[in-house]
Order: structure tokens, then C-alpha cells, then sequence
């Protein structure tokens, strides 16, 4: 499973930097395509810890490497985990209508059939909506305004390369359960994986570890016993943490680097307009 893993840590990253890159440079016409690969990779030394930790580090990144303000650079970064969920609830939507999944687990079917669009369908308008409406009634809604300047064109392609990570994820999780021996239906998975998927980002778990487990014997309980699932999901979550981190961390130095200078520019600046 190491080559499957590796290859598909390097396919990802690639695919969410360039869905990264069409939103950040419609709304500040920048960082390069390169920069945001480093960055994004970085970042995910911190990802594997957890989902908002990861997050909050490459918006440190974003704000010092741009200049852009601590208000854009949220709206930013929340226009990003936004999209991420749209993708994530767009897929379990698609994936639990088209496939045939008869088979009774824990986790009800039914309910990510109707649940999951509603989410998919309200996250759109709230991103289209929401920054025209909000900032009228709470002032802190003014974090949104960033929202405005991507446009509908460059929101649904990155939304499209999102859908299409994550498609890749869970086909590959879907291999990788093969090869270590779990004959987990292809249809299902593409339907519960979204959904352990969107558990893992809680913070209750750490390195990927948690509560997350107990969506995953609940998801494939009818294919497998649960020291079979748990064992592979160990085994699959070992192989993603070394893979996040191998990836990441020869970008670190210099991100480490961007972020201090940027630091320091800000400083300066500050300090220049207290002096005039």
C-alpha cells in the first residue's frame, strides 16, 4: 500500500493547491501556483494533528506571504473549508443516490440520501448569498466580503477539483481496504467515506485518531468484524501520516521563513506609519 499512498498524497496536494490557487488569486491576485503547493504542504505537518490546526497555520501563511489583512485572510481560509465541505456532502449526495446500497449498517443510508444534499445545497447559497446579506445586519459578517471577488466560474472549477481529490481519496481507501484483505463494496464506500471523512476533521481527534474509528466500524460493520476495520484503518492512518508529513515538511523551512519576514515587514510598516 506504501506506493498507493505516496502517489496518492502527491496527486492530492497538486489538485487542492490548484483549487486553492484559482480561488486566491481572484481574490487577491496572488501567491503563485508554487507558493501555495509549499505552503499547502507545509501545512499538512500540522494537518495530521488536526483538520483546524492545519487550517489556522496556512492562513498565518496566507496573510504574512500577501500582506492581505487578518479580516481577508479568515474570509479567505473560511471560503476554503467551505468549499472543502461542499465538495465532501456533493460526493456523498452523487455517491448515495447513483450506487446501490441495500446492505442495512449502522450508519443509515437514508439519511445521508437526503441529508447530504440539503448540506450541499445550503453551503452554495451560503457562500453566494451570505456575503450580501450578513454584513447588513452583523458587522463581523464583514469577513465574508472576500467571497465577492472569486465569482461563480472560479468557485464551481475549484469546487470540481475538491470533488475530484476527494473522489481520489476514496477510491484509493477503497483499493488500499483490498489489498489488506477487506472486500468493502466499492458503492458503499464512496457513500460512508465522505462521512468518516467529515468526523475526522473534529477536534476530538488527534493525529486522525478518535471518535473517527467508531464511524468506521459503524459504516462497514456488515462486510467486516471490527478488529478487521480498525485494523486496516490504523494501518491506512500510519501510512497517510508519514505520507502528509514526508510531503510537507522540505517545504517547511522556507514557509517558516515567508511567515517571519512577512512578520516583520508588518512591523516595519507598522512602525512607519506610528512614526509619521
Amino acid at each position: 500500500m506504501v506506493p498507493l499512498v505516496a502517489g496518492l498524497a502527491v496527486w492530492t496536494l497538486l489538485l487542492m493547491s490548484t483549487a486553492d490557487t484559482i480561488i486566491f488569486r481572484n481574490a487577491l491576485g496572488n501567491p503563485r501556483f508554487t507558493d501555495i503547493v509549499r505552503a499547502k504542504g507545509a501545512s499538512s505537518v500540522l494537518l495530521v494533528v488536526n483538520h483546524g490546526i492545519g487550517q489556522g497555520a496556512y492562513g498565518v501563511w496566507l496573510a504574512r506571504k500577501t500582506g492581505a489583512g487578518a479580516a481577508v485572510t479568515v474570509g479567505l481560509i473560511g471560503y476554503v473549508m467551505a468549499s472543502d465541505l461542499t465538495a465532501l456532502f456533493s460526493v456523498a449526495a452523487v455517491s448515495s443516490w447513483l450506487l446501490d446500497i441495500d446492505t442495512a449498517t449502522l450508519v443509515d443510508i437514508e439519511l445521508i440520501r437526503w441529508a447530504a444534499p440539503v448540506c450541499a445545497v445550503t453551503l452554495v447559497s451560503a457562500i453566494f448569498i451570505g456575503p450580501r446579506v450578513l454584513p447588513r445586519f452583523i458587522p463581523s459578517a464583514k469577513i465574508l466580503t472576500p467571497w465577492l471577488s472569486v465569482g461563480s466560474v472560479p468557485y464551481f472549477l475549484s469546487l470540481g477539483l475538491r470533488s475530484m481529490s476527494l473522489f481520489s481519496v476514496m477510491v484509493m481507501t477503497w483499493l488500499g481496504a483490498h489489498i489488506f484483505g477487506l472486500a468493502l463494496p466499492l458503492g458503499a464506500s464512496l457513500a460512508y467515506l465522505p462521512i468518516i471523512f467529515l468526523a475526522a476533521t473534529l477536534p476530538i481527534n488527534v493525529f486522525g485518531f478518535g471518535a473517527v474509528q467508531l464511524v468506521w466500524v459503524a459504516a462497514f460493520d456488515a462486510w467486516a468484524t471490527g478488529e478487521e476495520i480498525l485494523a486496516f484503518q490504523l494501518a491506512f492512518q500510519v501510512l497517510g501520516v508519514s505520507a502528509f508529513l514526508l510531503r510537507g515538511l522540505p517545504f517547511l523551512p522556507s514557509v517558516l521563513r515567508e511567515i517571519d519576514e512577512g512578520k516583520m515587514k508588518a512591523h516595519k510598516n507598522n512602525g512607519g506609519r506610528r512614526s509619521s
